[in-house]
């Protein structure tokens, strides 16, 4: 199961052989940028360690690496922010789990992300638990940002580095595993900056290229469009975010039907609906998140132009002509406006509940400024 990580050779070499010579902390950090495997780390982690079928490498196809990967084995448990945060409560949580042995596996494992977003609160009431953790129990925690956190936390910790994967890697792997021209992988790596999970998901879901061509339509356009059918083109954009976050409730109910049928449910009914409801938020942030992403990457390459010309410096490879005879028209001015406006709605994306309506205000406030 270690060769699913791509591109970490020296992690996943350092934790073989912690597992292989039983060297294992109580305690690990994973330090590293967003998508390069840090969580899919830590889930082989779980799974090796608890893999029924004994060994270092663990099978993957057990049932109890089944559930760790679906997310359901009672004895690993992932703790995640609670909107902007992870709280005290989330932490009291732990600590009361923490305390009792293992249900089902061989070691009890928390795998905590994002822990820079600990509040204070939390942040000390976890200090206390990695100092006398019992010895069933493994933390992993893992974060972009080493200064973010208490040192006091890092210093009870492993700390495993993991590394940007370069671009020219990233491509090869499209072109070798999913049968991706040189153009295409190219284009698909400045899409998503190199962030080896979200290639993977542009890879495998062409809807994402769907939408893109949606979103840049739009703002081609939006010169032209009126109040009414400006609105209309946002209503079909958050209609098609509604119909995805629907599809996910839809495999949630399928997913607590099919494990209402384990003898261990009710035990952990609680965590599989608190994984559900953190799911339908975080996709639901990601797919607004992800829109925004591709006007900010259209305005971006607007001012790459207006200021160089350099069509290789272009995320939006594939649009170039494009993109050069709107620049043409565009002042510096107006551009670095529209960049603003974009950074100033993705800021309001995760402190607003009412993202559609952060959307609309997005794409009419760009209509003012052209």
């Amino acid at each position: 199961m270690w060769e699913n990580i791509n591109g970490q050779t020296e992690a996943v070499s350092y934790l073989k052989g912690l597992v292989q010579n039983n060297a294992l902390s109580h305690a690990y950090l994973f330090i590293g940028p967003s998508g390069v495997g840090k969580f899919t780390t830590a889930q082989v982690l779980a799974a090796v360690l608890n893999c029924e079928n004994l060994g270092e490498n663990g099978c993957g196809r057990c049932s109890s690496c089944l559930k760790i990967f679906r997310q359901v084995h009672p004895d690993v448990f992932y703790i995640e922010p609670e909107g902007n945060f992870i709280t005290i409560d989330q932490i009291r949580e732990l600590k009361n789990r923490a305390l009792l042995k293992p249900h089902e596996g061989n070691v009890k494992i928390f795998i905590l992300d994002e822990v820079e977003r600990l509040n204070s609160p939390a942040a000390n009431a976890l200090l206390k638990i990695l100092e006398e953790p019992p010895p069933y129990l493994l933390f992993v925690l893992i974060a972009e940002n080493l200064e973010a956190l208490l040192p006091t936390i890092v210093s009870r910790c492993q700390l495993i580095r993991f590394r940007a994967i370069r671009q020219d890697y990233l491509e090869s792997l499209l072109v070798a595993n999913y049968g991706r021209t040189d153009e295409e992988a190219k284009l698909v790596t400045r899409l998503t900056g190199g962030v080896y999970s979200e290639t993977v998901k542009w890879t495998h879901f062409p809807e994402k290229f769907l939408k893109r061509e949606r979103v840049l339509k739009i703002l081609q356009d939006l010169p032209h469009f009126d109040l009414f059918r400006l609105l209309t083109e946002a209503e079909n954009l958050i209609s098609e975010v509604k119909e995805s976050i629907d599809k996910i409730r839809s495999r949630q109910k399928e997913d607590l039907a099919k494990e209402e049928k384990e003898t261990s449910f009710l035990a952990f009914k609680k965590d599989l609906q608190e994984k559900h409801r953190r799911e339908i938020y975080r996709e639901e942030l990601k797919s607004f998140q992800e829109i925004f992403s591709i006007v900010r990457s259209w305005y971006r390459d607007l001012l790459v132009l207006n200021q160089t010309g350099e069509s290789s410096l272009l995320i939006n490879l594939d649009k170039g002509p494009k993109l050069a005879e709107v620049s043409q028209r565009s002042s510096l001015d107006g551009l670095n406006k529209a960049i603003k406006i974009v950074e100033n709605s993705e800021g309001l994306l995760k402190l607003n509940t009412n993202k559609p309506l952060i959307m609309e205000r997005l794409f009419l406030k760009l209509k003012e400024n052209c």
